[in-house]
């Protein structure tokens, strides 16, 4: 159809450049389509303060939906960047399994919006806790491409880190979807595990992290 036939799945891309810049402008533009979620009150000149706070309070579920948003989109960001940073290579499998995640990713501030709008809502926090599941089993199918199909990751990284790092991103597919799932017992307790997810992953245990510690004191002794 494009006038070029396509690579096999697992065909060699030397450089990562494009395919990070290209990532990282999409993860701009839905951090901002995030922001454009968040609208200030309506008050008139007469209003008085506790009628502006009262207004900033309703809007809460919005603040409370962004920055838990914000928060996900933040951590994929990094463990992103870091995934990339540990990979010596890419494939055209990579390329598309990218596409894929970047996909889940825009999707977020409509459910985001839907949150904000409807906090206590089964199907507004399910739809949440879907879209923050199917992104991070992207991500999930991207490292399990890099470590087990196609042997992406640097050739200094221990197998164990590898297999470590690669447990680690399944925490999020498993928790996100156990929080769909009680969206509908609780609103509450599937927004806990939402949180809860996010903060287990802010400080990532990153293969990139430990290599770069490991060389600094190499360079250390030296």
């Amino acid at each position: 159809m494009f006038g070029f036939r396509f690579r096999t799945n697992h065909a060699e891309v030397a450089d990562t450049q494009r395919l990070e810049t290209f990532s990282d402008g999409v993860f701009s533009i839905i951090v901002t389509l995030l922001a454009f979620n968040l609208k200030a009150p309506e008050l008139n000149d007469e209003a008085s303060n506790n009628d502006a706070l009262r207004q900033l309070l309703r809007l809460l579920p919005d603040f409370l939906g962004f920055t838990l948003s914000f928060t996900f989109i933040a951590i994929v960001w990094v463990n992103h960047h870091l995934f990339f940073q540990s990979i010596k290579k890419t494939t055209t499998k990579l390329l598309w399994l990218n596409n894929l995640l970047l996909f889940w990713v825009c999707f977020v501030p409509f459910p985001t919006s839907f949150v904000g709008e409807h906090p206590t809502h089964p199907v507004a926090v399910a739809l949440l806790g879907a879209v923050f599941f199917m992104a991070s089993s992207s991500f999930a199918w991207m490292r399990y491409h890099a470590t087990y199909q196609a042997d992406l990751v640097q050739d200094d990284i221990p197998d164990e880190e590898k297999k470590q790092a690669f447990r680690r991103t399944l925490v999020g597919p498993v928790v996100y979807l156990l929080s769909t799932g009680l969206s509908f017992v609780s609103v509450w307790v599937a927004l806990g595990l939402n949180f809860g997810t996010a903060l287990f992953y802010f400080v990532p245990v990153a293969t990139l992290n430990r290599r770069q510690v490991r060389e600094m004191k190499k360079a250390e002794r030296e």
